[in-house]
């Protein structure tokens, strides 16, 4: 059964939490944060991965509005992406200052 690529980029944006838990109260924790990001590049990975193969898999003709939508999706599953990594290195440089 396939969905409209309407439908999937609404399911998509509904999914995506911008939700994230600081550990030891408020204090932020660089960890948590990265693993938290890295999660969600999981998730959006998944769902691009499953819109472009209902791309290729129908018959239609996509128009240029989907597959621009298809590349905002990518680019933002690369800054969650980079930004996870980011905060790793964050987490070590920290830990490093710290010792």
């Amino acid at each position: 059964m396939y969905y409209s690529f309407s439908f999937l980029f609404y399911a998509l944006s509904v999914n995506i939490t911008t939700r994230f838990v600081y550990n030891e109260g408020d204090v932020m924790s660089y960890k948590v944060l990265s693993e938290q990001y890295f999660a969600q590049y999981k998730n959006l990975s998944v769902y691009i991965k499953k819109l472009k193969n209902q791309i290729k898999s129908t018959n239609i003709i996509p128009t240029r509005d989907e597959i621009r939508r298809v590349n905002i999706l990518y680019i933002i599953c690369l800054e969650l992406k980079h930004t996870s990594e980011y905060l790793k290195k964050c987490e070590r440089r920290e830990t490093y200052v710290e010792k």
